[in-house]
């Protein structure tokens, strides 16, 4: 896409006084995405507004999502009904079933296959992808669930603080995530950007939720983000002197 060219998505799902500043962002993240840099992104957060890390979870919202619900800020999006046909409505409720890994674009590409084959008008792309986040079961993607027993992430709350030291920011949730059963065991709220030492306490949290100690904890294994220090020496320093011994 030309960066100079307009970025066009439907807006109508955002609260009004919240468009110009996406139609903001969406310009930034073009810019962003079609050369991405650690340079780029520190300039054009400065320019939002945002930390860098704030910035890089906007990008990869609207790289997975491509909605501009997902990059707005400020409160929840307007909870829009979205009124589709019974017919279009079983066919995008089937393949949720039969796919239930499969992205969102995979799944409207395969409800428009399917629906010519049987002469069915579906709705919009963006309306049959509001219908799928608002009617699909919240489950770990299989791609994920694959990395470990205990999946480890970082996100950017929608929930400015601020404190004596510095101006307005959102803070950092790094969370554990058991991947069988689709849960969180461990939350760490932070200012900041992702570290290994704050992996580390989120670790050692989900560890003491389990109860009984390390001593009773199964051998599990852990998929990490990467992160900006990577200093794994620490991590491990951290993760056994917090918690015990760790195997390669």
């Amino acid at each position: 896409m030309n960066k100079n060219q307009p970025v066009s998505v439907d807006l109508s799902g955002i609260e009004p006084e919240r468009r110009d500043e996406v139609r903001r962002r969406l310009k930034a993240l073009v810019e962003f995405e079609s050369s991405p840099s650690r340079k780029k992104a520190e300039q054009f957060a400065a320019h939002l507004g945002l930390g860098v890390a704030q910035f890089y979870n906007l990008a990869k919202a609207w790289r997975t999502l491509q909605d501009p619900a997902a990059i707005a800020g400020g409160s929840r999006p307007r909870n829009r009904k979205t009124n589709i046909e019974a017919s279009q409505a079983k066919i995008l409720d089937d393949l949720m079933r039969s796919q239930p890994d499969a992205m969102p674009e995979q799944l409207i590409q395969s409800a428009e296959r399917q629906a010519s084959t049987g002469g069915i008008a579906m709705p919009s792309s963006d309306k049959m992808k509001r219908y799928i986040h608002a009617n699909r079961a919240r489950i770990l993607p299989a791609q994920l669930a694959k990395l470990g027993d205990w999946i480890v992430d970082h996100t950017v709350l929608e929930i400015p603080i601020m404190n004596e030291t510095t101006t307005a920011q959102r803070p950092l949730a790094t969370v554990v995530i058991e991947s069988q059963s689709n849960s969180i065991i461990s939350l760490d709220i932070s200012l900041g950007l992702p570290s290994a030492a704050k992996i580390a306490g989120a670790l050692s949290s989900a560890v003491g939720s389990r109860g009984g100690g390390i001593d009773r904890l199964p051998h599990v294994t852990v998929g990490l983000p990467v992160v900006h220090d990577n200093h794994w020496a620490d991590l491990r320093m951290g993760i056994e002197t917090e918690i015990g011994p760790v195997l390669e």
